[in-house]
């Protein structure tokens, strides 16, 4: 009896012990996994989580609203949250999401316009390790976005409202650093969606009229021809012992020609985030 129980207490110890590192090395609860881009992730796959938030610029060009383009304040937080994946020790898997604004005013300075939108995008990685310093990665995934501009002081057409689904494609390149005692990492990735479906209300079509009930013809076909974006985020973590600490710069554009409509928003914007070690 006493063998037995010994038996399934030695079975149960070991079924409860945390991911190895490789083969029979155990990696312990209490100690972060080593610092990698994120391109790479440790095969414990923890999940990586990154918040940012991010100040600069904007502009805004939309027919619908005013043929003017006006400039403004741009601001958006984000988060970021990505983990290896198990099949593959290159490969992970990202989930992105942001809420952006901003305030804008024409050339004379004598009218304002407000934007604000929400983004969410799902995408998978794969690396490789070109140096032991150089990761290159490639992949794709689904992106969501969905955003308004209001304009108040348009009467019957105040508002022009942008939603998008699409198939995203996505590159980047990493390199490793180390400066006395302190390993950093440079990083930029480039996002932009390839095909997809987007919203777009016919040229001088109110809102009232699609409420009554005139709601045909509302989704296109999206392509790089008439919905060209990206979102391009160069940046540097910097590896502490107790998170990693991002400085970057982020550029977004995002353009669309459509039902004889042109719309053009693009932002620079510095970004700092904040990586926790786990």
């Amino acid at each position: 009896m006493k063998r037995l129980t010994l038996l399934l207490l030695s079975l149960v110890v070991l079924g409860l012990r945390p991911c190895s590192a490789q083969g029979d090395s155990i990696v312990r609860t209490h100690e972060p996994c080593a610092p990698t881009s994120l391109d790479s992730q440790p095969e414990c796959r923890p999940i990586h989580s990154t918040y940012a938030v991010e100040v600069g610029g904007g502009m805004i060009a939309d027919t619908y609203l005013s043929p003017l383009r006006y400039h403004g304040v741009h601001l958006a937080l984000t988060g970021d949250w990505t983990k290896a994946l198990p099949w593959h020790r290159g490969m992970s898997m990202s989930f992105q999401t942001r809420i952006e604004g901003m305030r804008l005013q024409n050339p004379a300075g004598n009218a304002t316009e407000w934007q604000g939108a929400v983004a969410f995008d799902w995408l998978v990685r794969r690396g490789w390790h070109v140096t032991d310093r150089l990761t290159l990665a490639a992949g794709g995934g689904v992106g969501l976005y969905a955003g308004c501009i209001y304009m108040p002081r348009n009467g019957n057409n105040p508002a022009a409202a942008k939603a998008r689904i699409s198939l995203q494609g996505t590159l980047s390149a990493s390199y490793r650093l180390r400066l006395g005692r302190l390993y950093l990492t440079v990083r930029d990735e480039a996002v932009t969606p390839i095909v997809g479906a987007m919203f777009s209300q016919d040229y001088g079509q109110p809102y009232y009229n699609i409420y009554l009930g005139n709601r045909s013809g509302l989704v296109h076909a999206a392509w790089w021809g008439n919905n060209f974006c990206v979102d391009n985020l160069l940046g540097v973590r910097l590896h502490f012992g107790r998170g990693d600490l991002g400085v970057g710069y982020r550029f977004r554009l995002y353009q669309q020609h459509v039902c004889n409509l042109d719309t053009r928003i693009a932002t620079h914007a510095a970004v700092i985030s904040w990586t926790p070690r786990k």
